[in-house]
């Protein structure tokens, strides 16, 4: 090939041989046609067309989202993640957690918490062209539900032994069994979970009668 000439929405002289050449950036969207024709001596070549289509800059957005939105204070904790939709450079977290944060696909772990109440977590990320977008979730925490101690099945029974089972339906810690076969009775405790009421419980020591005929 001899020379080879642009048209359309680029013109001139352009190599006749491997080569390229950078287009853009575009203001507006668009439609934008490159043709090129290359002549040599066995005539005209096919004219040949790239077509490009110019669209609007997505915004940034960001993914954001937690495991799971409720949990317990103090042994509870669950996974914050985030992913942005488009290309940012940077990531900073506010409200419940701090800091910049990894501007792509990322995860961390939060709690757990000694208080309960409503924990905000924002993510505020910046694209290459300084347009920031922010989101936010909630977290609800709340403190254990409250548990009454209450007594088993060998609440007021006899027993000819100290009794080791079915001591409790509930109760935060194990009891201790107090008593003996001199005092006729056995004594334990079944404690409230979280703050919940205790109950007191009792087994009668059975005495075994020797009769003589």
């Amino acid at each position: 090939m001899s020379t080879c000439t642009a048209s359309d929405n680029w013109s001139g002289a352009k190599t006749p041989g491997k080569d390229s050449e950078d287009i853009g950036p575009f203001a507006t969207p668009g439609v934008h046609t490159y043709s090129l024709q290359c002549t040599g001596p066995g005539g005209d070549s096919p004219k040949l067309e790239q077509i490009v289509n110019v669209v609007d800059q997505l915004p940034p957005g960001i993914l954001l989202s937690l495991d799971r939105s409720t949990m317990y204070t103090d042994t509870d904790t669950t996974i914050l993640r985030w992913e942005p939709k488009s290309k940012v450079d940077t990531c900073t977290a506010s409200g419940g957690w701090s800091g910049s944060k990894t501007p792509g696909k990322d995860s961390e772990v939060v709690g757990p918490y000694a208080a309960s109440g409503t924990y905000a977590f924002i993510l505020e990320c910046t694209d290459p062209d300084g347009v920031s977008v922010s989101e936010s979730r909630s977290l609800e925490v709340v403190a254990h539900p409250q548990v009454n101690g209450s007594c088993g099945l060998a609440n007021n029974t006899k027993k000819l032994v100290m009794p080791t089972t079915n001591l409790c339906f509930t109760t935060g810690t194990a009891p201790v069994v107090t008593g003996n076969t001199l005092t006729h009775r056995w004594e334990w405790t079944c404690t409230g979970i979280n703050g919940g009421t205790s109950q007191n419980c009792s087994a009668s020591s059975a005495q075994i009668r020797f009769v003589d005929y």
